[in-house]
């Protein structure tokens, strides 16, 4: 059984993104860079739980008529402000990539959406520091599927 109870803390942070998007070859490609952290104590001085590490963010896309891509990266830093009985967290890289291709339908009344998708491409073993049961159950392996999705 666990007892939560309130204590006063302070949390401080930042995020923030900055991208670029360029017209070529009559698409539009996107790059952005994103940051954000948060660090958080109590007044007393230890560490709030459960609070997520650093984290940078890539991002590429591409998109062209009903066609588009984009590849992320998402660099996650280890945790080591641990607050009582928490464990530490390792850092991890997780590559996603995704393509979809709209598809008009039924004489262009309606449209379907084909896409192709690749989740942590690396096959990292990674765990989300927030989580009760990260050191049970990682996040999920390499994942890869096709989605279709209608709109009528």
């Amino acid at each position: 059984m666990a007892n939560y109870l309130q204590k006063d803390a302070e949390l401080n942070g930042y995020e923030f993104e900055i991208g670029r998007s360029v017209e070529m070859n009559n698409g539009s490609m996107t790059l952005s860079y994103g940051m954000d952290y948060v660090n958080a104590k109590f007044k007393e001085g230890t560490y709030v739980p459960r609070i997520n590490p650093r984290r940078h963010i890539i991002s590429l896309g591409y998109a062209k008529e009903g066609t588009s891509a984009s590849l992320i990266m998402r660099k996650v830093t280890s945790q080591s402000k641990l607050a009582l009985n928490e464990t530490p967290t390792e850092s991890y890289n997780m590559l996603d990539l995704k393509v979809s291709q709209r598809i008009p339908i039924f004489y262009g009344e309606s449209e379907m959406f084909v896409t192709v998708f690749a989740k942590n491409l690396l096959d990292e073993v990674a765990r989300n520091h927030s989580s009760f049961v990260k050191d049970q159950v990682p996040l999920p392996g390499r994942n890869i599927g096709i989605r279709f999705n209608f709109q009528f």
